[in-house]
């Protein structure tokens, strides 16, 4: 009964398809944008529909949401102005049963439209470029059952329950509405405008607990955003139980025993969220306690690194162990009687041994490792040691004197997240072991790095061998070669010529494209699906070489021949923090040798479709029969 009165209300329909309208409004908006202008700007690669599900769906169900106020605000007015109240009152159903029906009616009356919503927009991604158009993507799978379950299923719980609860508390269905719809702004206003780790503690809707979509790195919520969604539902369904509990309708039951149990689930649900809520709060605490430290220790003075040797075996997503020979040399112009490292305070270290074989103790806190000496290393005197050390890599170390902590922003400047909130990724199917985790030892404190006025910059040789599954590839600093191989295990050896003041290592599952120019390998190595690209610029290959090898010979000419063997271009997923710290936030996709392509730029750009060549002029060039762009635009 309760859905037929529901789909006769013209109010429902009048939601439904404001909500509708805003929901394919945006998608085909941004498939339209990204279609015709991804291939100008990896910009606008990053609002490509297949990644932005989880923001089409807030807006849609702010707007459902909003609209349930007043789908739901006359749960008991409506029945007495049809005149069927005292009817219904003389049934003997409990007054749980008849709020649990018109809870489960209105929740199916909101939610099936989404279920419709979600079927109805990946089938026109798909449709469309099947039939020749330009415009058309499909969203990333796991965010679009983020979207209609891990979001929509709490989200409207919430929603019906609060009105529900409100509604029957205040009687007033006009001040009831005035009321809910308040409460809803006042907890948007709050999870919009407090520091990030807070706004866990009301973000009903789910925006913040998701992840960035990726095909490389498949997850859909956040740590902890699993455990914080189920506490928003039991929130709302505890809302619901209260609501059933205060009922004016009599119906001969004791009301105590249930509206305990109502309370109960709904303070589950609040302890749900608080403990999720407090785990975001105690990570950046561990931040400012990292910084502190470090900083603490930056104006002591550090050794330099002459050279690191290191064996690197990669268990992805469980464990990194490394042996790693070290050779340290003291400051031209102090003694040390202690070295100070920066190591990433995920790993243990197992032994720490000097070149002549004697044991040193240490201390491993906060990202500080402390090696006591024992006897003062002099004034520009080397030594050698060997540090053996694995564990779980903390991802959340790093970049510790950065002026932007993504982990504290209000949802408000929360746009920062579209380039990146990673500081590296270690996950089963994916490693980006990037400089700033200290996956290797780094001399002195972890502040100051980029700031030449407090420290000089360090630089050393390298010999890096790594060790990953089988099937993987891994980007480093120059070439890579495979120097031992089983069934199970495939190690790279990186070994480059010049001094490097940093290393990064990505690997993973992916698809190599490469090329030798001028004795220099050229590589690309791009998630399996993420290969299109590659097949609609196959023809201007010869083009590509061509202009690659105009710039290095005139680069030589100029005396800046390129110093390494090798320049790989690999992709990283959308997660992956693309800024440095410091205060100058400076680019983290341009380590040596390497330069990161974020799965939203290049690789899934639209270089099949050109927007120039359909409503404008351009410069254009017949190669293999086919156009292209001029040479420079296309590179």
């Amino acid at each position: 009964m309760e859905r037929r009165n529901t789909r006769r209300l013209v109010r429902y329909w009048v939601f439904l398809a404001i909500a509708y309208l805003i929901g394919l409004g945006a998608f085909v908006y941004y498939s339209v944008l990204h279609a015709f202008f991804s291939s100008m700007s990896a910009s606008v690669g990053m609002i490509g529909p297949r990644y932005l599900i989880g923001v089409i769906g807030l807006y849609y169900i702010t707007g459902f949401v909003l609209g349930i106020v007043f789908l739901g605000f006359d749960i008991r007015a409506r029945d007495i102005r049809d005149g069927i109240v005292e009817v219904l009152d003389s049934r003997p159903l409990t007054n749980l049963e008849l709020v649990a029906g018109r809870f489960v009616a209105l929740f199916l009356s909101a939610w099936i439209p989404i279920v419709v919503l979600a079927i109805l927009m990946q089938t026109i991604g798909f449709l469309l470029p099947l039939i020749g158009s330009p415009v058309g993507a499909t969203a990333e799978p796991l965010s679009l059952f983020y979207f209609v379950f891990h979001m929509a299923v709490p989200a409207i719980t919430f929603g019906i329950g609060l009105v529900f609860f409100v509604t029957l508390l205040v009687r007033h269905r006009l001040i009831a509405a005035l009321v809910t719809c308040a409460t809803i702004i006042g907890i948007y206003w709050f999870v919009f405008t407090v520091p990030g780790p807070y706004a866990t503690y009301l973000d009903f809707a789910g925006f913040s607990q998701q992840e960035f979509p990726s095909d490389i790195v498949r997850r859909m919520t956040i740590p902890g955003g699993t455990l914080q969604r189920l506490g928003i539902l039991l929130l709302g369904l505890g809302l619901v139980g209260l609501a059933a509990a205060i009922h004016p309708r009599l119906d001969g039951q004791n009301r105590t025993r249930p509206a305990a149990i109502a309370g109960g689930v709904a303070v589950a649900g609040l302890a749900a969220v608080a403990i999720v809520a407090q785990m975001r709060i105690g990570e950046a605490a561990a931040l400012e306690q990292w910084r502190l430290a470090h900083e603490a220790r930056a104006p002591e003075a550090a050794a330099d690194i002459v050279s690191i040797d290191a064996e690197v075996v990669v268990d992805p997503g469980e464990r990194l162990d490394a042996v790693v020979e070290i050779e340290l040399e003291a400051p031209p112009d102090a003694s040390l009687a202690s070295l100070l490292l920066t190591l990433n305070p995920g790993l243990t270290v197992e032994a720490i041994e000097r070149d002549d074989g004697r044991i040193l103790t240490y201390t491993h806190t906060d990202g500080l490792l402390d090696i006591a000496l024992p006897s003062a290393l002099g004034a520009g005197q080397r030594t050698r040691l060997n540090i053996r050390y694995g564990g779980r890599p903390n991802t959340q170390f790093g970049y510790l004197d950065s002026v932007l902590v993504p982990e504290t922003v209000n949802m408000n400047e929360a746009q920062v997240g579209l380039i990146g909130y990673q500081r590296s990724i270690f996950e089963p199917n994916h490693a980006a072991l990037m400089p700033a985790i200290r996956w290797l030892p780094a001399a002195g404190a972890d502040i100051g790095r980029d700031d030449p006025r407090r420290r000089r910059k360090d630089v050393y040789a390298v010999a890096l061998d790594v060790e990953l599954p089988a099937d993987w590839l891994a980007a480093g600093p120059g070439r890579r070669e495979v120097v031992a191989t089983t069934p199970d295990t495939v190690t790279f050896r990186f070994a480059p010529a010049p001094e490097l003041p940093e290393i990064a290592i990505v690997a993973g599952r992916f698809e190599s494209f490469a090329t030798e120019v001028r004795g220099v390998t050229f590589e690309v190595l791009v998630h399996p699906e993420h290969d299109r690209n590659f097949e609609v610029l196959a023809h201007a290959r010869g083009e590509i070489e061509e202009w690659i090898g105009e710039r290095l010979e005139v680069a030589e000419l100029a005396g800046l021949e390129y110093p390494f063997d090798a320049f790989t271009l690999v992709e990283v997923p959308n997660t992956l923090r693309s800024y440095q710290g410091g205060w100058r936030l400076d680019t983290a996709l341009a380590p040596p040798a390497m330069m990161l392509l974020r799965e939203t730029s290049f690789p899934t750009a639209r270089f099949d479709f050109d927007i120039v060549a359909v409503f404008g002029s351009r410069n254009v060039e017949q190669v293999g029969g086919q156009d292209i762009v001029d040479r420079n635009r296309l590179v």
